[in-house]
């Protein structure tokens, strides 16, 4: 659903916690009507006041459900520091790197006392042809073992080559269900075994 207006954001809102306008209303005390008529976008300039009500009910930030600027979870932004670390990451479009970028990502590592050296983000920012858009990879080059890995045709995957998705067994690497099986005869570099992913937000790029 398109988030272009504010009664659009709010529908959307609506859908992501599973609340009708009487819900909405009863929780928010915003009234029925005034929450209908935020939702036709009869009128350009809205009271801020009940849209902020109806933010904190939703769980988002009042300011993008008001004019759309920001993100929609902003609101949340002063536990980055705690959860959220800042590295760079791989930005993945039609299975190859396009660009390298600084982003914000979960700081499980150091959470979990692990030193991050070795470790790989790759954020798959369009379709792909072995996995679906706007999802973030942990990818530790040090991996070892049976798991799913992500590999190159080319010998550098930062020089260009097309990245696949296979699985490594005792006896070496497998195709696997998101890459075909001319891939690991194509195959150049083991990047590394992926420990982790999560769908993520392009609002995260710094």
């Amino acid at each position: 659903m398109s988030t272009s207006t504010l009664g659009r954001r709010l529908r959307s809102a609506m859908e992501q916690q599973g609340l009708s306008v009487t819900e909405l209303a009863n929780e928010s005390g915003v009234g029925r009507r005034s929450i209908y008529h935020l939702m036709s976008d009869v009128s350009k300039k809205s009271n801020k006041e009940p849209v902020d009500k109806l933010a904190r009910v939703l769980d988002v930030a009042p300011e993008w459900l008001y004019s759309g600027s920001g993100a929609s979870d902003a609101h949340r932004l002063g536990a980055l520091p705690t959860y959220l670390t800042t590295k760079p990451v791989n930005v993945v479009t039609g299975g190859h790197v396009t660009d390298v970028r600084k982003m914000w990502v979960p700081n499980i590592l150091s959470r979990l006392g692990i030193p991050d050296e070795g470790y790989l983000h790759f954020f798959l920012s369009g379709a792909s042809d072995f996995l679906p858009p706007n999802l973030l990879l942990l990818v530790n080059a040090n991996g070892r073992g049976p798991g799913c890995y992500l590999v190159s045709t080319f010998s550098n995957f930062n020089e260009g080559g097309r990245l696949a998705l296979v699985h490594r067994f005792d006896s070496g690497l497998q195709t696997g269900a998101y890459c075909s099986d001319g891939d690991i005869e194509d195959v150049h570099q083991v990047i590394g075994l992926i420990e982790g992913q999560t769908l993520w937000k392009t609002e995260y790029f710094r």
